[in-house]
């Protein structure tokens, strides 16, 4: 059960961070760059 928290809290964090990132990007106009969207997902 630990494992499967773990894994839902991970996600969660890596998918909001990541989609946090694009709508910060929309919003002001291209500052975060495709290379910080990239980063914040984490390739």
């Amino acid at each position: 059960m630990k494992r499967l928290a773990a894994e839902f809290i991970g996600t969660f964090a890596l998918v909001f961070a990541g989609t946090g990132a694009i709508v910060i990007d929309e919003t002001t106009g291209g500052a975060v760059t495709h290379v910080g969207v990239a980063l914040t997902f984490g390739l």
